[in-house]
């Protein structure tokens, strides 16, 4: 039995209403009332609203138990059982255009009493069920649609983007081309300082077709195990090398993690001055695993640590740890600089748990 169920009786016979409220508390159910009229118990039935009512068909007064309970069920859609000691035909066909989930003939026998309350109970349970269950169909359906659509204005953006800066490329070979003919012709210093600028513009601007390029990319391919390892043999450098002390570590994000690292040995190449050797530390943390890249050089001053991470900072193109910070935070990484200035840059890398893993066999 479905227990604490409320429900309210339309009868205007008290004894009758008064017998079946006992039964139905000794079953377990919540009566919240009773009505002796159609109007009454309409009024009732909106205020407390109900799991279930329970509706004798002939009542006193101007509108009867069928007229109410076609009220409720449209009005409410309140599940609705009869009570009725008729059953002659056209009450019946009647009260069955009323959709009732059920009929109890006085007078009650407690079995089918029971019986038809469960079943009625069931039965609504079931078309809230397959209500739901359409809401989720449509809404998936919605979100099939609405994926399918971006996939394909991603594609068109992705080509149109792909066209204009094979474009813009090609003109800007033209130009380089150019500049550099005009480089060989004897010009005053003057004018070979404006040559000099326009093929640093020209850099420039090639620099930050690459960028855009690789920004593209992100969140375009799916998260992954990535080893680390395989990430550090491809960056090594002979002028700094990298100590690695996570080799058998794997991350799950996304594929450009690798551009990170990479993104991380440049920084350290081009600022840390004085540098002998790249650190790489893992420690396990409550939060997950903490990755410290450091390095031994002159660090990184206090008003300078998150100003590196914003996009134009300082050498080249300055997108380097920006962009570095933006594939990361794709797999809910963080990242920050958190080394002592004058002691060498220390940057910690944040990956939570579920998205690391050490490799078994190794070492």
């Amino acid at each position: 039995m479905m227990t604490e169920k409320k429900v309210w009786i339309v009868e205007d016979e008290a004894i009758i209403a008064m017998d079946l409220k006992k039964r139905l508390q000794a079953m377990g159910y919540t009566v919240l009332g009773i009505s002796g009229y159609a109007e009454d118990a309409i009024e009732k039935v909106r205020q407390y609203t109900p799991d279930l009512v329970m509706m004798d068909i002939i009542l006193k007064g101007e509108m009867d138990g069928i007229t109410a309970a076609e009220i409720i069920r449209r009005e409410l859609n309140i599940p609705v059982v009869y009570l009725t000691a008729y059953d002659d035909e056209r009450t019946v066909q009647r009260a069955e255009e009323t959709e009732p989930f059920g009929y109890i003939v006085k007078p009650f026998e407690e079995q089918n009493l029971r019986m038809v309350i469960e079943i009625a109970l069931y039965r609504e349970l079931e078309k809230e069920l397959e209500f739901f269950a359409r809401e989720v169909n449509q809404y998936a359906q919605d979100l099939q649609d609405t994926a399918a659509l971006l996939s394909f204005s991603n594609r068109k953006l992705t080509v149109i983007s792909e066209i204009t800066l094979h474009d813009i490329l090609n003109k800007i070979m033209t130009i380089q081309g150019c500049l550099d003919l005009a480089s060989d012709k004897k010009v005053d210093s003057e004018l070979a300082g404006y040559l000099d600028e326009m093929h640093q513009a020209v850099t420039d601007i090639q620099k930050l077709i690459s960028f855009t390029r690789k920004y593209e990319k992100l969140g375009a391919e799916k998260r992954t195990w990535v080893p680390v390892s395989g990430i550090i043999t491809t960056i090594s450098d002979d002028r700094l090398p990298i100590r690695n002390h996570c080799s058998s570590l794997s991350i799950y994000a996304d594929p450009m993690l690798a551009m990170v690292f990479a993104n991380l040995m440049d920084n350290t190449i081009r600022h840390a001055e004085g540098a002998t050797e790249v650190n790489l530390n893992c420690e396990t943390t409550d939060d997950g695993l903490l990755i410290i890249w450091e390095d031994d050089g002159t660090g990184i001053p206090e008003d300078q640590k998150e100003k590196i991470f914003e996009k134009g900072s300082g050498e080249g193109t300055g997108f380097g740890l920006f962009l570095a910070r933006e594939i990361l935070s794709l797999s809910g990484i963080t990242t920050h600089e958190t080394g002592i200035p004058g002691k060498g840059a220390r940057f910690e890398i944040m990956v939570p748990n579920g998205a690391w893993r050490i490799e078994s066999g190794k070492e």
